[in-house]
């Protein structure tokens, strides 16, 4: 139950994190309130990340090791493709920022 939990809370907060740095690179203008988007953005990027550890954690107390053996490169190659389209949208909208 609490893996379902950590990996739909995870899921969630990741397409969050790419929603707000979408919306920070249209915030074009404004700042401030660009800057607040890409700051949430950050932060639910981190928070995903850290709800991956604690899944992964999770299975490791639960004596679960053959699950982690086999599925350690999934979060792996999320958090790699997550960090990466976050910081590319983030990049984007300091760019447009700098621009204007």
């Amino acid at each position: 139950m609490l893996t379902v939990l950590f990996n739909d809370g995870s899921f969630l907060c990741g397409l969050l994190s790419w929603g707000f740095a979408g919306a920070a690179v249209t915030c074009v203008g404004n700042y401030k309130r660009g800057a607040r988007r890409s700051l949430l953005s950050w932060l639910f990027c981190v928070v995903a990340m850290l709800l991956q550890w604690f899944e992964m954690y999770h299975r490791i107390s639960i004596h679960d090791l053959s699950a982690v053996e086999d599925t350690i490169l999934a979060p792996v190659i999320g958090s790699v493709v997550l960090i990466a389209v976050s910081a590319g949208l983030n990049i984007l909208a300091y760019v447009k920022y700098t621009k204007t």
